[in-house]
This record gives structure tokens, sequence and C-alpha cells, in this order.
């Protein structure tokens, strides 16, 4: 047991923390919000628990708790950047490591986060950006924060259409298909006249998995200019989290299902005839077992159901 500050209730660290650890079907609201009350407490305990998960995943091992997720949302919510060496050594993990312990918030929220951790240190994205041993979603993600930072004022349009330009020049000379793909769906956001030759050129060596994104596509908001890239910054979801509580109680995960009403069979009457009544509508009850976040997806797919079916 440790004292808060003055005047708050005694806080019991290791109960909240093994609330956030145990894996529900719920959100664990209440444990949330005494974090969020008591931050300058739990963000020593929050890190220590992102390094945790990191170094088992990074050595084969399972993380069964939920802790080191809701961690990266409240330490981006409190802005903590002595949290960023934890929060980077997770996203770095070779593989899936990253998704293992983030399930969705790594496509759903990461640029997000980094927008928060490194909008002063543009390098260090590029960082992220160019280490193929990442996971591609991570260094998609890492691009994607470029825009974040354009609409937050931090760095100009023509700047990050020239450091894009030059990720997708270092990806056409490395045959990097991963980062080529990715790069060309960011870029479009600009409508970049000025890279349409290096964006030509990946297309052109096939080097651009058209399933994303194809050069007639490319061609037209390149063509609209300032108004698409207006409109990319108007959709550009916001930098950072606002409050871990509200942002996590819209994920499919995390939602109750409605409660079951008992509806009554309608009366039967006596003179109808056998085959009709083989049709009559009688009451249906889902009997079938809820399915937890971090339970293997129901569809078949190998996956978690939280990077699967149940995605934000």
């Amino acid at each position: 047991m440790m004292q808060a500050a003055a005047g708050s209730a005694e806080i019991d660290l290791d109960r909240i923390m093994q609330e956030l650890d145990q894996r529900t079907k719920k959100l664990p609201v209440q444990a949330l919000r005494t974090v969020q009350a008591h931050r300058d407490l739990f963000i020593p305990r929050l890190i220590q628990s992102l390094e945790d998960a990191a170094t088992k995943i990074a050595a084969g091992q399972e993380v069964a708790a939920d802790s080191s997720f809701f961690a990266l949302f409240l330490l981006t919510e409190f802005q903590a950047k002595e949290a960023w060496p934890a929060i980077r050594k997770a996203i770095s993990v070779p593989g899936d490591g990253a998704f293992d312990l983030f399930g969705d918030a790594v496509t759903e929220s990461l640029s997000r986060v980094l927008a928060v951790f490194l909008a002063e240190s543009p390098d260090e994205l590029d960082e992220l950006i160019a280490d193929r041993n990442l996971n591609e979603y991570v260094r998609w993600q890492a691009t994607h924060t470029y825009l974040k930072f354009v609409r937050d004022g931090r760095i100009t349009r023509d700047a990050a259409v020239d450091r894009l330009r030059g990720h997708l020049r270092n990806a056409l000379a490395t045959q990097d298909t991963t980062l080529t793909t990715g790069m060309v769906c960011d870029l479009i956001d600009y409508a970049p006249r000025e890279a349409r030759e290096e964006i030509q050129t990946a297309f052109q060596q096939g080097l651009v998995d058209q399933g994303m994104v194809d050069l007639k596509t490319v061609e037209r908001y390149i063509a609209e200019g300032d108004a698409h890239f207006q409109r990319s910054l108007e959709r550009c979801d916001p930098t950072g989290i606002e409050d871990t509580v509200n942002e996590l109680g819209h994920w499919a995960g995390f939602q109750e299902p409605p409660p079951r009403r008992n509806v009554p069979a309608p009366h039967v009457r006596d003179d109808v005839d056998d085959r009709d009544r083989a049709f009559s509508p009688t009451t249906i009850v889902n009997d079938e077992p809820r399915v937890g976040r971090n339970d293997p997806c129901p569809c078949g797919s190998g996956k978690k159901y939280k990077k699967c079916c149940g995605a934000a």
C-alpha cells in the first residue's frame, strides 16, 4: 500500500494493476478511472508493464495480461514522455509481436500515439519508417503520423512531402515493396505533384499493391490538388488520446451484448396444418458463449478475436 498525494485516499497500486491485467470481456472502467485520478503514482507501473510484456513477447512467451494494452492508451493520454523508450521497445518486437501486445491498437491508434511522443523528433519517426525489421503496419502508422504533424502545425506540408519522398526513393532503391505501397498510400493524401515521377516508377516496377491503391486513383487525387489535401487534413484522426475510458468504450471487444428478450412463442391454432406449423415463428435463443478480446476468432482465421472480427 502507498499513500497518494496529500488529501487523497490510500491507493492499492497492486490491486489496481491486477484489475487491468485480468482478461475479461468488460472494460475495467473503475480501475482505469483510478489510474487517471492518480496518474503520477501509476506512470512507473504502466511503463514497467510495457517493458515486461515486450521482453516476454520478444522471448517467444505468451503475455496473459492486458495491463500493457491499457498502458499504451493511458500513457499517451497522460503525455508521459518518459514512457517513450518502453513504447518503442514494445512496438519494435519483430514479427507480429506488436499485435500480440496491442491488437487493433496498432492499426487504429498507433499514429496518434507517435504524434504525441515524437512531436519534437521527426528524425526518430524516420528511423521507424526505414526499419525493415519492424512490423509493416507499425511502419505504415509511422508514415501516417506526418499528416498529423502537418495538421497540428509542427511541420509544413512541403517538408512532410519531402521526407516521405525520400523514404519512397529509398524503398525503390532497395525494392522494399512493403514500404513502397504504404508510402504511395500516404503520399497521395498530399496530392503531391512533385512526387509523381517516383510514384509512377513504383507502379512501373510492380512494387505497389494495386489492391490497395491504383495509379488512376493517384492521378485523380493529384489533379484535385489542394482541395484533396484539405479533405485529407479534415479526415485526419486526432492526435493523442483524450480519455482512455471513452476511447475504448467504443471498441467491439468491450461491448456488452444486448439483453436477451423472452419473446413468447405465438399461439398455434389447432386447425393449422402440420406443414404450416413447421414454419411458424418461434423464439430463437443464442446459447453461444461470448468471445473474449483475446480468444481465438470463431471465424477460423487463426487470429485473436480483437485482431479479426472483433476489430474496433
